[in-house]
């Protein structure tokens, strides 16, 4: 069951970084570099403040990354 609570942590910090998402890049380029801004002290205070968020970020960061692209890839389709 705590892996399924982290799985749907992560789908909302993904949610949070795909709602900024614009088509000047691509889907892949745009979550990594959104993430890498999630990851440095230029967050969001959303995710800035969150030190779950922050530690989730740093462990999980390449399934953030897929589920950015994955939901800017349903809202495109």
């Amino acid at each position: 069951m705590e892996a399924f609570s982290t799985y749907k942590t992560l789908q909302t910090i993904a949610s949070i970084a795909a709602s900024d998402y614009n088509r000047s890049t691509t889907p892949e380029d745009y979550a990594q570099k959104v993430i890498q801004k999630y990851r440095s002290d230029d967050a969001p205070e959303k995710i800035k403040k969150n030190q779950y968020y922050r530690y989730l970020l740093d462990r999980y960061s390449s399934t953030v990354i897929n589920e950015v692209v994955r939901i800017i890839e349903n809202i495109s389709h």
